[in-house]
């Protein structure tokens, strides 16, 4: 039987992205198991409300860096994390990401109480060693491949203590024919066209400059009707690189059926809409969309870079195509939607491949492996000897 923790989260988050989500799942999971979870936020928002809808504790906390020109203000947050922590009676630190942790790892260390951190995105050697200069006793990658590439930017010190842990999410079961029609009647889309979806942050990185010119591809080469659906937008930048991907749409796409309905707090309906789910990105340690893709039984047309392939099996749950390269994205969607059995196929692989890789409850005890562990060396005084 597992000993319930007390946890301590951390994020900085100033709106809500696949990131947060995960953690989102990752808190319902062991809260389910019993453990006391808790947030520290950096500042009040969508993210704070996100876990407090859950009956999640939260605080709001200054999460500041070392800054020598204004040190007061790092050490008065660390100070206040301090306190919270000893107030919450917190056991284990677990840091969202690697720019949250700075002040929480150094309060948590004055305190012995083991430090987590997450690490969602690739960082340069110079940030991983400012960031966690104040120590970590354990760094969860989201995939194999991020954890390799963390080994060749970490100080050989570290090495030991950085594990890869997929993400997990809650299983549902897989979609319908009968909710496909019921999702595209609510959203206002035709029944006799294919829909391909690209959902997440507007941005470079992700990719969806290359969707679109890939649409353009695909419709020169006069492929069955289809619908674009690029569910998303620019929350960092209020919006701004979503509408300079609406104006790329109307010169690339090549009159391609191209929607942009802006941001949504509930995805579920769009992909259960969806033929395939396209995941163009540039850079993707582990994807959010794909496994809300995959578990809802949608075949999956995503980049071989990062995590991707070790989510999607090429030829089986999905297709898998060079990154930025929307030639070849547009012959991903042609061969999707001229082989209609093809995709009932990867559809049913999906689900199988959803179970055996994201199963939540599976996520939470790899998790809990890692925080018992902590425990029991944090009795060692050796634990919080260095980074």
């Amino acid at each position: 039987m597992n000993h319930p923790q007390r946890i301590m989260f951390v994020t900085r988050a100033v709106f809500v992205s696949g990131a947060e989500k995960a953690l989102l799942h990752l808190l319902v999971g062991l809260k389910r198991r019993d453990h006391d979870v808790q947030v520290a936020c950096g500042q009040d928002g969508d993210v704070r409300l996100l876990y407090a809808a859950q009956g999640i504790p939260t605080h709001i906390l200054p999460l500041e860096t070392t800054d020598v020109l204004r040190p007061w203000r790092f050490w008065r947050s660390v100070w206040q994390f301090r306190c919270t922590l000893r107030t919450a009676g917190t056991n284990i630190l677990h840091t969202n990401d690697v720019p949250s942790c700075q002040a929480a790892l150094l309060a948590a260390r004055t305190l012995n109480v083991p430090r987590v951190c997450h690490v969602r995105f690739p960082e340069t050697a110079k940030g991983l060693k400012w960031f966690l200069k104040y120590g970590v006793e354990c760094l969860i990658t989201v995939s194999e491949s991020l954890r390799r590439e963390l080994l060749s930017r970490t100080p050989e010190g570290l090495h030991e203590k950085i594990v890869a842990i997929l993400d997990g999410i809650e299983l549902q079961s897989a979609r319908t024919e009968a909710d496909r029609r019921t999702a595209r009647s609510a959203l206002g889309l035709r029944q006799d066209r294919l829909v391909f979806l690209f959902m997440g942050q507007f941005s470079p990185v992700k990719g969806v400059a290359d969707l679109i010119r890939a649409a353009g591809l695909y419709m020169a080469q006069a492929g069955p009707p289809a619908t674009f659906c690029l569910v998303g937008d620019d929350l960092r930048n209020a919006g701004a690189y979503r509408r300079e991907m609406m104006e790329l749409a109307k010169r690339a796409s090549g009159g391609a059926d191209m929607r942009f309905p802006g941001f949504q707090e509930d995805v579920s309906a769009w992909v259960a809409a969806a033929d395939c789910v396209v995941v163009p990105s540039l850079v993707d340690p582990l994807g959010m969309t794909i496994m809300e893709a995959m578990t809802a039984g949608r075949m999956v047309i995503g980049s071989d870079v990062g995590g991707i392939p070790e989510m999607v099996s090429p030829g089986e749950s999905g297709l898998l195509v060079p990154a930025g390269n929307p030639p070849a994205i547009a012959a991903a969607m042609m061969q999707a939607a001229t082989d209609p059995g093809m995709r009932q196929r990867m559809e049913r692989a999906a689900v199988d491949r959803a179970r055996e890789l994201f199963d939540l409850d599976k996520y939470v005890q790899r998790v809990e492996a890692v925080y018992r562990d902590l425990t029991v060396r944090a009795r060692e005084p050796s634990l919080f000897g260095g980074a």
